[in-house]
């Protein structure tokens, strides 16, 4: 069962990312590609956008990442937490989830009802 996963895998993450690599080293002329060896990089490394791109995204992820886990944080604490109107918050209330929960139910309950009883 595992071997369909890394078959996906590999075509739609490992293979382009390989490719995208190659063609890097690349330059399309005329509808060929020329090879240009390390001087896409060496263009890349002087370019002042790409340092700022760069500076930008740390950044971003450095003020993102403790802002998604601290919301998290937050928003499952509330979950979690004992006061009226609580239901508020709980999952079985988002009709996503509340469909989902149904379904497993409904497959549980009737798991357990066709079982036989050990006597």
């Amino acid at each position: 069962m595992i071997a369909p996963v890394v078959v996906i895998f590999l075509i739609f993450m490992v293979y382009p990312i390989l490719r995208s690599l190659y063609l890097s080293f690349f330059e399309l002329v005329s509808g060929s590609y020329e090879f240009v060896g390390i001087k896409n990089y060496q263009n890349l490394f002087k370019d002042e956008t790409f340092w700022k791109s760069l500076l930008n995204t740390c950044i971003y992820l450095i003020v993102q990442v403790p802002v998604m886990i601290g919301g998290a944080l937050l928003i499952a604490v509330a979950v979690e937490q004992k006061y009226e109107g609580e239901g508020i918050f709980q999952d079985d209330d988002l009709p996503p989830v509340r469909n989902r929960s149904g379904c497993v139910r409904a497959g549980i309950q009737g798991t357990v009802k066709r079982r036989p009883r050990p006597d």
